[in-house]
């Protein structure tokens, strides 16, 4: 049996949701993945020694993150919406949950893309996607949940 603090974490028995919420979590979502995963390619490029001054990285960053929107909110229309509403009819509602399942997801649709890319450089862009989706999961988990109100349910 798992400990009671890692089931809450999974399960989230008492949050609930709502459309308004989950569109708003889902924008979110897309908004924390690009700008995690931006910061992660520029501190990428910073470590390899091949990146542009600083400033012009950075500037690099920002923009890059605002296009990058459009990819994150799709593959979160496309690939995470799906997964979500499977995971909240199983009960699966918890911030660890989001988080496995937001890592997990552009995790692999990465290392498929880049299968061909070379061990090492497949390893960084997988941790790179890795971490923005658990950023966009855990920006989901908490716009779109809120906790369940047993009044309202009663009396709806």
């Amino acid at each position: 049996m798992r400990p009671p603090l890692i089931r809450s974490a999974l399960r989230g028995d008492r949050l609930s949701t709502a459309t308004g919420r989950a569109v708003l979590g889902a924008l979110a979502g897309a908004a924390a993945g690009s700008a995690a995963n931006m910061a992660g390619i520029l501190v990428m490029e910073l470590g390899s020694g091949e990146a542009p001054a600083l400033g012009a990285g950075i500037y690099f960053a920002a923009f890059s993150s605002i296009i990058a929107l459009i990819p994150w909110a799709a593959g979160i229309g496309i690939l995470g919406a799906p997964l979500w509403w499977l995971l909240d009819k199983l009960a699966l509602r918890g911030w660890l949950t989001m988080a496995l399942a937001g890592a997990a997801v552009p995790a692999g649709f990465m290392s498929l893309i880049l299968f061909n890319a070379g061990p090492a450089r497949l390893v960084e862009w997988i941790a790179i996607y890795a971490v923005s989706g658990v950023c966009a999961g855990l920006a989901i988990w908490r716009v779109a949940y809120s906790k369940a109100n047993p009044a309202a349910e009663v009396f709806s």
